[in-house]
């Protein structure tokens, strides 16, 4: 059972950010072998662009930017299998499998134009293809410490790679996004 901190990098079509998030796992060890899953919870925010065109008083044209942020919370269950080697008080662990991925919220700060006069007024999303629901492939290499027989302190290297779009409102499709990261945290051995 551990307990981690998930910050990570995640790179798409339009744009790339940095994520954190958090996570709980179980595993399961059978001579080597390890079989886990869990429940992580991610924040994401997007920065989108809007340009406004407005007339001034005396008649001149005027553009102006404003930025606004999206923020999203998603939860993931990922299932690895992976192979673990020890050595006196420190272990290997080389795992792959695959993760589900929902958006269960979205925030969208408001772009409404704070101008009189507006000409124009256009928003450049750079969220409207993000899928809600996803399978990832990924791929991990963890190392441990134990600091006791049953306590262990874990880094976490880890690559994910966005295979298969599950939007109910879109035909499914493939996703141009990937993600690495490096989870931090504390497992007890039961």
């Amino acid at each position: 059972v551990g307990m981690h901190y998930t910050p990570g990098w995640l790179v798409q079509r339009e744009t790339n950010q940095f994520t954190q998030g958090v996570a709980l796992s179980a595993g399961l060890e059978i001579h080597h072998l390890i079989l886990e899953s869990g429940l992580g919870v991610d924040f994401q925010k997007t920065q989108n662009l809007a340009l406004v065109t407005y007339l001034t008083s005396d008649s001149i044209f005027h553009k102006e930017s404003k930025t606004a942020t999206t923020r999203y919370t998603l939860l993931n269950i990922p299932l690895t299998l992976g192979y673990r080697w020890n050595l006196h008080n420190w272990a290997l662990t080389l795992k792959g499998g695959g993760a589900y991925h929902v958006q269960v919220r979205k925030h969208q700060d408001e772009l409404v134009p704070s101008i009189e006069n507006v000409l124009s007024f256009n928003v450049f999303d750079r969220t409207q293809s993000r899928s809600n629901a996803w399978i990832s492939l990924m791929a991990a290499t963890e190392v441990e410490y134990y600091v006791h027989e049953k306590l262990s302190l874990s880094l976490q290297p880890w690559f994910r790679y966005a295979l298969l779009d599950l939007n109910t409102n879109q035909s499914t499709t493939r996703l141009d996004q990937h993600a690495a990261g490096l989870n931090a945290g504390l497992k007890i051995h039961l």
